[in-house]
C-alpha cells in the first residue's frame, strides 16, 4: 500500500509545513473499533498509544502490564501494554502488543515501532517522491 507524508503545521512556527510519516490505522479490541493516526517511527522500540485511544476501545489500561518508557528526554514515562488488533488500509490487520500512555509526544493518536510494525511490515520510505510504501511481510 502507498501512503503520501502528511502535512502539519510545526509546533514552533506555525508558519512552517513539516511533513511526516504519519498514516491512517485501525486499532481494534474485543469488538470496538478506533480510527487514528498513528506516525511510522523507527527510533521507537515498540508501538505506543495515547490512553484516550485505549479508554474509546474499552480496555482497563492499568490491567496491562507496566512499562516505563524513554523518549528523547531522560524522563520515564508508564505504559501499560496491551494485545490490540492493528490494521492497515488494504491488509487483513495483526495483533501487536502495544503500549497505551499519557503523552503529548503522541498527541495524534499513536507511534507504530519497531515490535508490532517494523518486524511485520516491509517499509519503504520515499520523502523525494512524498511516497511511503508499506508491504505486509510473508
Amino acid at each position: 500500500m502507498r501512503y503520501r507524508y502528511r502535512r502539519i503545521r510545526s509546533r514552533l512556527d506555525p508558519n512552517q509545513v513539516l511533513y511526516e510519516p504519519i498514516i491512517p490505522v485501525r486499532l481494534m479490541y474485543k469488538g470496538k473499533s478506533q480510527a487514528l493516526f498513528a506516525l511510522i517511527d523507527s527510533g521507537a522500540e515498540l508501538c505506543l498509544f495515547h490512553s484516550s485511544v485505549g479508554r474509546l476501545l474499552g480496555i482497563d489500561l492499568n490491567s496491562g502490564k507496566k512499562e516505563k518508557i524513554k523518549g528523547i528526554s531522560a524522563s520515564e514515562i508508564p505504559a501499560y501494554i496491551h494485545t490490540v488488533h492493528l490494521i492497515l488500509k488494504g491488509e487483513s490487520g495483526i495483533d501487536i502488543e502495544a503500549g497505551f500512555l499519557d503523552a503529548d509526544l503522541i498527541a495524534d493518536g499513536g507511534i507504530l515501532g519497531q515490535e508490532g510494525f517494523f518486524d511485520q511490515f516491509d517499509i519503504r520510505f520515499q520523502r523525494w517522491q512524498d511516497s511511503i510504501h508499506i508491504t505486509r511481510r510473508s
